[in-house]
């Protein structure tokens, strides 16, 4: 059962915006961000070589967002191309890891 605090109806917006502040709903997105951060943990420990990246679920006022924390993290998520480094020298790129898409099970490159 849902339990909605009819009283406090009128500081929402929309119907969306009540849902969304409902408890029961805020426990199931808390536990979905656990379910994927679990999921992007195993997969990053899976792949590590070197370094401290790590996950992080960070909660918003509504939502909860898994984060993965490094200063290479969107180059470790989704790749990087072949460039030239400061001193001239060519860095060879890698394709990305994909670990938060894969971990959401979403459709695209990763689910």
């Amino acid at each position: 059962m849902v339990d909605i605090d009819m009283g406090r109806i009128g500081e929402y917006q929309n119907l969306e915006e009540l849902i969304a502040h409902v408890d029961t709903v805020q426990r199931a997105v808390d536990g979905m961000a656990d379910t994927i951060a679990r999921r992007a943990r195993a997969s990053l420990e899976y792949h590590r070589n070197t370094g401290d990246a790590h996950i992080e679920v960070v909660k918003g006022h509504i939502d909860a967002y898994v984060v993965l924390v490094d200063k290479a993290a969107l180059s470790i998520e989704f790749g990087r191309a072949d460039h030239l480094n400061k001193d001239g020298h060519l860095v060879g790129g890698f394709e990305g890891l994909h670990i938060l898409a894969s971990a959401t099970n979403l459709p695209g490159r990763g689910g």
